[in-house]
């Protein structure tokens, strides 16, 4: 007769498999939502914000410094700010082309100045990668044909 008494059980190589494939599968899963939370917004999330923005301020905080000059936005009390800020925009933001730290973003815009007559355009948004964070640093707008 055999025993058992005093002697210790080792587990088997499969279970030590499963329990090693299940830990592997957990921190990546924990690193995959960590990057997609702490990544911050793509392009088209950029383009999208500025859309979605109600202040030219926020507007103002989605652009590089330079553009923001060029564009108006570096005073969000001027006339530009309280002109724009008022019509409404209906956007169609397309897929962003990135090539290194500069991508672009295709829009098709419907935009109404006074619920009104409203002005198709197509164009670009051009964004710049700044410390990490995606910034619009320039557009390029036509009418649509």
């Amino acid at each position: 007769m055999s025993t058992t008494a005093g002697r210790s059980r080792r587990p088997s190589t499969t279970v030590v498999a499963i329990v090693g494939i299940a830990a592997v599968a957990i921190v990546l899963g924990v690193g995959a939502a960590a990057f997609l939370l702490l990544r911050g917004d793509s392009p088209e999330d950029v383009v999208e914000k500025v859309y979605e923005s109600t202040a030219c301020s926020e507007e103002r905080e989605l652009m590089t410094d330079e553009y923001a000059r060029e564009s108006g936005l570096d005073d969000v009390d001027s006339e530009y700010c309280t002109t724009y800020n008022d019509f409404r925009y209906d956007a169609e933001v397309g897929e962003a082309e990135i090539d290194g730290d500069t991508a672009t973003v295709p829009v098709d815009v419907t935009v109404d100045p006074d619920e009104g007559e409203t002005y198709d355009l197509t164009g670009t948004f051009t964004l710049t990668e700044v410390d990490g964070e995606w910034l619009v640093s320039g557009t390029e707008f036509d009418e649509a044909s």
